[in-house]
């Protein structure tokens, strides 16, 4: 007489590798949703603190530029920054003077220049006071931009910005400070 084999799992089994590959599949999917929040946490404050490092990065080369003037009549040194005066609460505009290009040594010629914070965006104004629609856009989304004017050839600028997470309600939030040194050039 034959004997018939039974190839195959019992029930017992078969529940046993159910739970497992259950549980299996459950630490998984935990882990990658805390990575991928994790990412997400990641790439908004990266993208606040790029904010606030391109701001700086854009206006430092352009205060580079103030230069401070001598009066024609006294021969005193007028300084490269006109507003805030030195020693005065931080502001969120700053108003400078720059020689008109293309410079002539003899017979130099300034403008004022203003670079300032409006509803979020860094604006800059070349040729103060004049038309606002000539204003160059340096940055947007920030939240507030100081200046401080330490001495005639020292300014500290602070910028912050915060952006809302999409699901938790937490913002990030970037606060970047440097210091600008002018660099001392004085033309009559």
């Amino acid at each position: 007489m034959r004997r018939l084999s039974l190839a195959g799992l019992t029930l017992g089994e078969t529940l046993v590798a159910s739970a497992v590959m259950a549980l299996l599949g459950t630490i998984l999917l935990r882990t990658y949703s805390l990575a991928y929040r994790s990412y997400q946490m990641n790439t908004g404050k990266l993208e606040v603190q790029q904010r606030t490092r391109t701001t700086l990065q854009r206006i430092t080369p352009i205060l580079y530029a103030a230069i401070p003037t001598a009066d024609s009549g006294t021969g005193h040194l007028q300084p490269a920054i006109l507003y805030p005066a030195v020693g005065s609460a931080p502001r969120s505009e700053i108003r400078f003077q720059v020689p008109v290009h293309p410079v002539d040594p003899r017979a130099p010629v300034y403008r004022v220049q203003r670079i300032w914070l409006q509803d979020g965006t860094v604006r800059l104004d070349q040729n103060t006071p004049s038309d606002p629609r000539d204003d160059r856009i340096l940055s947007q989304g920030l939240d507030s931009l100081e200046f401080l004017v330490l001495s005639d050839s020292t300014i500290q600028i602070t910028a912050k910005a915060r952006i809302p997470h999409f699901r938790s309600g937490e913002f990030h939030e970037s606060r970047l400070q440097t210091m600008v040194q002018l660099p001392f050039k004085a033309m009559r």
